[in-house]
C-alpha cells in the first residue's frame, strides 16, 4: 500500500499473486525487465522487425504450441543472422519477444525483434553501422524465412514430431505447407522513432501498444473490460484495419 504525503489517502498496488494472467499484476517484473533492456542498448539506431505466422497454421500451432514456437525463434533469428552477415558483414544484436494474440484476443502468432542497425565484424574489432533508415531488403528477407519457415515444418512432420491429434486430426500437414509457401509473407520492419531510449516504448506493429509493455504481464488490462457477468467477458478492442 501507498500513501500519498499530500492528501494522506491510501492506495492500493497491486504485485503479490504471482499469477501471470492477473491484468493488475506483473507490473513490477515488467518494469525490472525494461530497465535491464535499456542498460544493453547501444548508442546507435535500431529497427523492430515483426514474423508473423499465417492463420492457417492456427490449427496445428494449438495442438504443438512448443514445438512451433521453437521453429519461429530459431526461423526468425536465423534469418535475421545470415542477413546480417551477408548485407553488414559480421553478428548483429536480437532481442525477440513472442505474441500469440491479437488485440481481439484471437491466436495471432507473432514475433517482434529489436535489431541493432549495425553488425559487430567477424573480427569483433569494427562496428559497423547500417544504412541510415534501412536494415535489410524487405522482400528477400520475407521469402527467406518462408522458405526456411516451411523447410522447417516439413521436416518436423516428415520425422514424426507432430502428432496430429484434437482439432488438428485432419490436417494434411504437406497440403498445409504448399498453401502457405504459395502465399507471399509480409515481414514487418521499421526503425522505431525517438531513438534507442525509446526502443521498447515504441508501438508495435499488431497491437499499436508499447512493446514492453506486455513482457510479464497479460494481454487483456482492466480499462478494456466492460462487463463481467454468466461466465462471459466482455471487452473493447482496436480493429487496426479501420481504426
Amino acid at each position: 500500500m501507498e500513501r500519498c504525503e499530500g492528501c494522506e489517502r491510501w492506495f492500493i498496488v497491486y504485485n503479490p499473486c504471482g499469477n501471470r494472467h492477473c491484468p493488475k499484476c506483473g507490473a513490477l517484473a515488467k518494469a525490472q525487465w525494461l530497465a535491464d533492456r535499456r542498460v544493453e542498448l547501444l548508442p546507435i539506431q535500431y529497427f523492430h522487425v515483426v514474423f508473423t505466422l499465417d492463420h492457417a497454421l492456427n490449427p496445428l500451432i494449438a495442438a504443438h504450441r512448443v514445438v512451433l514456437y521453437n521453429l519461429l525463434f530459431e526461423t526468425a533469428t536465423h534469418s535475421l543472422k545470415v542477413f546480417g552477415s551477408k548485407y553488414l558483414g559480421g553478428e548483429i544484436g536480437i532481442t525477440a519477444i513472442l505474441h500469440t494474440w491479437g488485440q481481439d484476443l484471437r491466436p495471432h502468432v507473432h514475433l517482434h525483434c529489436i535489431v541493432t542497425g549495425g553488425a559487430l565484424s567477424r573480427d569483433q574489432k569494427v562496428w559497423v553501422n547500417s544504412r541510415r533508415g534501412f536494415l535489410f531488403p524487405i522482400e528477400k528477407l520475407s521469402a527467406y524465412f518462408r522458405e526456411r519457415f516451411c523447410a522447417g515444418l516439413r521436416h518436423l512432420h516428415r520425422r514424426g514430431a507432430l502428432k496430429l491429434e484434437g482439432a488438428a486430426a485432419e490436417l494434411d500437414v504437406e497440403a498445409l505447407v504448399d498453401e502457405i509457401q504459395a502465399k507471399d509473407w509480409q515481414v514487418y520492419a521499421k526503425e522505431p522513432f525517438g531513438g534507442p531510449e525509446q526502443v521498447y516504448d515504441y508501438p508495435s506493429a499488431s497491437s499499436g501498444q508499447a512493446l514492453g509493455r506486455y513482457v510479464n504481464r497479460i494481454a487483456l488490462s482492466n480499462h478494456r473490460i466492460v462487463h463481467l457477468g454468466g461466465g462471459q467477458v466482455s471487452f473493447t478492442y482496436r480493429d487496426n484495419k479501420d481504426g
